[in-house]
């Protein structure tokens, strides 16, 4: 693999500076950025990350159930992962669960957020 040093910071979209790294040529002849010393000390509390040994187990099973569904006449259905803001609050205590994807400036009754389960879209979903 041949590897050329590239300089100087750079800023990704949520504005955190990246510093020199290296391209790496893989045998695909794709170009692969390595990067050393970021910021970033851990990852974020509350998300699963899986190895790719777990996750292939994961999507084996995930696979199994789905064909076992099928093979019952049950089809995939997908739903956006996230509402209108005004849709998630109609039921007023669960604020605290509601995460708001918001535009600075924007008119509040455009904001997104996303969903706490799959009720509110499965019941969208239904109606429509």
């Amino acid at each position: 693999m041949r590897g050329r040093l590239v300089g100087g910071p750079a800023l990704n979209t949520c504005g955190s500076k990246y510093f020199p790294g290296i391209f790496l040529d893989n045998p695909r002849g794709r170009r692969i950025a390595h990067t050393w010393r970021l910021p970033i000390k851990k990852a974020v509390s509350g998300f699963i990350e899986w190895s790719p040994k777990i996750k292939s187990i994961e999507e084996k099973w995930v696979r199994r159930i789905a064909d076992h569904g099928r093979r019952h006449g049950f089809v995939p259905v997908e739903t956006a992962a996230v509402e209108y803001l005004s849709t998630l609050q109609i039921k007023g205590e669960i604020e605290k669960e509601i995460y708001c994807l918001t535009k600075p400036g924007s008119d509040m009754s455009k904001d997104l957020a996303l969903h706490y389960d799959l009720t509110v879209p499965l019941a969208r979903y239904v109606t429509e």
